[in-house]
């Protein structure tokens, strides 16, 4: 939902921006328009909230909904402090100044293309109020002011919480001319399009995924090349390769080993090698803005014997066997000439062996005992029937 007092080019800008994309769905109301019933949605950009009456002001405090606070010099920044404790200006002078942009480097919420960074010194000044600018402590600065050539430490876009809910403010106008002088520079307005785009994407995204994830295989073959994957996701969800992933393995006997992952694209990779069998632990840490991140995973290397690891014949290992012994390998197109190369190899000539030898009878004296059994038998024989 868009909201303001009255129409105006930011409102229109940001719209555009936002319809540029699949990700949005767009309506805008002012002053005059009644209350939404009913809609679903997951961010109200506030166009000079001090400006709205009373019934819209008070829709967008009950909503609780993430909101993107913009206004002008004139308007009432002290309801605008009352409705957030990011940034509150005290004013004083009601002419305002006239300001450029600059890029806080420590900012991590989301990424800003260098590009964007280049383009920004390159783009008209913004209408903002003078006076003092404070901010809270867990406050996130994405632009601070320039004033000419001079940096400044007073807030031009800054990001925070208020009553649970996620609350961007830019007290400043004139984003509708960043449009104009960019499509004259590059020819479109993609550069502050994707700016509008990632600050609602921030704002209306709630967080469901770990900040550091590692990615990897639970069981490995000893001998296999060990491939860990880290990804690591700023507040909108965006995978980021700035800050450095530092990995540890833990084996069972207690050896660690610590590593520094390569980062491959928008994700972090470590390949390791010639690891001994056992389990690991995995400890993996990124530290982000002022918040340390830590995830854990682990894996098993298995034992694997060297005749299970290899079930491929070696035929080189086969053809320095044949030749150390006189023989031949061939393969299976060569089958017609096994027959050649037996008859012309004389060394594989048949063989007969003959072995002789000779017992002498009276050595083999069991075999007297058969005739001396035999007459006995017979004697017993001629006893019993009566006859000698």
């Amino acid at each position: 939902i868009i909201v303001g007092a009255a129409p105006h080019p930011d409102m229109g800008a940001i719209r555009l921006a936002l319809e540029g994309s699949e990700q949005f769905t767009v309506s805008s109301y002012t002053n005059a328009d009644p209350l939404p019933i009913g809609s679903e949605y997951a961010l109200i950009v506030a166009h000079n909230y001090g400006s709205l009456n009373q019934e819209w002001r008070s829709f967008i405090d009950e909503s609780r909904k993430s909101t993107w606070f913009i206004s002008e010099p004139k308007d009432d920044h002290l309801l605008l402090s009352t409705a957030q404790n990011v940034v509150s200006v005290s004013i004083e002078d009601s002419k305002g100044d006239k300001v450029r942009a600059h890029v806080d480097e420590s900012f991590v919420l989301f990424e800003v293309s260098p590009e964007l960074e280049g383009l920004l010194k390159q783009l008209p000044p913004l209408s903002v109020p003078f006076g003092i600018y404070t901010s809270s402590n867990g406050s996130n600065h994405l632009l601070f002011q320039m004033l000419g050539s001079v940096e400044t430490d007073r807030p031009l876009l800054s990001f925070g919480s208020s009553s649970a809910r996620k609350i961007a403010i830019m007290p400043a106008s004139g984003i509708w001319r960043w449009r104009l002088v960019e499509h004259g520079i590059n020819g479109n307005q993609e550069l502050i399009n994707s700016l509008i785009r990632k600050i609602a994407v921030y704002l209306a995204s709630d967080r469901n995924t770990k900040p550091l994830q590692l990615i990897n295989e639970s069981i490995f073959n000893e001998g296999d090349p060990i491939r860990i994957r880290a990804e690591l996701f700023n507040e909108s969800n965006e995978r980021i390769t700035g800050p450095e992933v530092e990995l540890n393995l833990r084996d069972e006997q207690g050896s660690e080993y610590s590593f520094v992952m390569s980062r491959k694209g928008n994700y972090y990779e470590l390949r390791q090698s010639n690891l001994p069998p056992g389990s690991y632990e995995i400890n993996a840490q990124a530290v982000l803005g002022n918040k340390t991140l830590t995830d854990v995973s682990g894996f098993e290397i298995r034992e694997v014997l060297e005749e299970v690891r290899n079930l491929r014949a070696n035929h080189a290992v086969l053809k320095s066997w044949a030749d150390n012994s006189g023989g031949a390998l061939i393969n299976i197109g060569q089958l017609d000439e096994l027959s050649n190369l037996v008859k012309e190899n004389t060394d594989s000539a048949a063989s007969l062996y003959e072995e002789s030898s000779l017992d002498p009878l009276v050595e083999l004296r069991w075999l007297l005992l058969i005739p001396i059994v035999l007459l006995g038998l017979e004697w017993v024989i001629r006893k019993w029937a009566g006859t000698y």
